[in-house]
């Protein structure tokens, strides 16, 4: 009897957490009440709600929403919940999608400018490169190499 409940509870436990971790709701330890700011990208590849935001390696906050907006050319449209503490961040700065890992997802990495006017709440900042797609660049090796180019 014992132990039939004991795996119910685990069971439930576990269901309960990977629902989490699917939405992106896993709770985030120290993080406090922050302010939002959006990016637009071609391509967010395997970004996740719940990805952090990274500033020269120090999480500054995480990716709040993506979402795909025809208004914008069919870009998708990301939403960073970054921390109070860190409201100096130049207007004029930019965002990457990088990769954290060869096994590891994506994250967004933030490169300072140099405006004296900081990021507000509802800024949008300039965006870089989006997700690194290996697929793309194979076939951009390969189509480089044919004389004609590839055929769409």
């Amino acid at each position: 009897m014992g132990a039939s409940l004991f795996s119910v509870l685990g069971f439930g436990v576990l269901g309960f957490l990977s629902l989490q971790l699917r939405e992106g709701r896993v709770w985030q330890s120290g993080m406090s009440h922050g302010y939002i700011v959006k990016a637009k990208f071609d391509d967010v590849g395997s970004l996740r709600i719940g990805a952090p935001v990274r500033l020269a390696g120090v999480r500054v906050g995480r990716v709040a929403a993506i979402r795909l907006e025809a208004s914008t050319g069919y870009k998708a449209v990301v939403e960073m919940t970054l921390e109070e503490r860190f409201a100096t961040i130049p207007m004029d700065s930019d965002a990457a999608i990088q990769t954290a890992s060869l096994l590891g997802g994506n994250y967004i990495a933030i490169t300072p400018g140099g405006a004296a006017t900081p990021l507000v709440d509802g800024s949008e900042i300039h965006t870089g490169n989006s997700a690194f797609s290996l697929e793309r660049t194979i076939e951009q090796s390969m189509c480089g190499q044919h004389a004609g180019g590839c055929a769409k």
